[in-house]
């Protein structure tokens, strides 16, 4: 999965047409070039690769003897490729800040009962692998050939995924009580894990 990925199909879904140059002030107005390294270098490839891939068009309205200037839309297996990625960063524990980031960037664009879901789901997935670690790092304290700053490690990770449970129990006590205005019904667009 990619942060910029999203980002990029994000954007241009949300704003197309739109020219690559204000794809990247847009993501830059929201800092995703220090929270998701979408550097200007990566959101002209990531333009450029989803276009031969399919999942972006690409129209030049350049003048002659003029800079280049195209304009971007998505494309139907944009739309499905945005929802996809985004539904799986949604349900994968593991997912990256810069991930999970990019994904609550268009958390609106799934129906509010589904982001609930998918929350939930993460706070569950998020919550068991804290406990599994919670036991590795007391079996790992009774033994002599693990030095100390193993210990310190587990807490920390530990640490890391309670902290995104506790959030993630925040988000969908907002979403329940009617925090941001989200989308009405699900998009046909990639697998649900509703």
């Amino acid at each position: 999965m990619s942060a910029t990925r999203l980002l990029v199909l994000g954007v241009v879904k949300l704003g197309g047409p739109v020219h690559g140059y204000a794809v990247r002030q847009e993501l830059q107005s929201w800092g995703a070039d220090k929270w998701a390294n979408a550097a200007p270098g990566s959101i002209y490839h990531a333009l450029k690769k989803m276009t031969q891939d399919g999942l972006l068009d690409a129209v030049d309205e350049s003048d002659a003897g003029r800079p280049e200037r195209i304009k971007y839309t998505i494309t139907k297996s944009g739309e499905t490729e945005f929802f996809l990625i985004l539904r799986n960063i949604l349900w994968d524990e593991e997912a990256t800040t810069s991930e999970l980031s990019a994904a609550v960037a268009f958390l609106t664009q799934l129906p509010r009962e589904e982001q609930i879901t998918n929350f939930g789901n993460r706070v569950l997935k998020l919550e068991h692998q804290a406990n599994l670690a919670e036991s590795t790092r007391e079996s790992l304290g009774h033994s002599n050939e693990t030095p100390d700053y193993v210990q310190e490690l587990f807490h920390y990770w530990i640490a890391l995924m309670r902290a995104q449970a506790d959030w993630s129990k925040a988000l969908i006590k907002r979403m329940q009580t009617g925090s941001y205005d989200f989308v009405e019904r699900s998009p046909n667009h990639g697998p649900s894990h509703e």
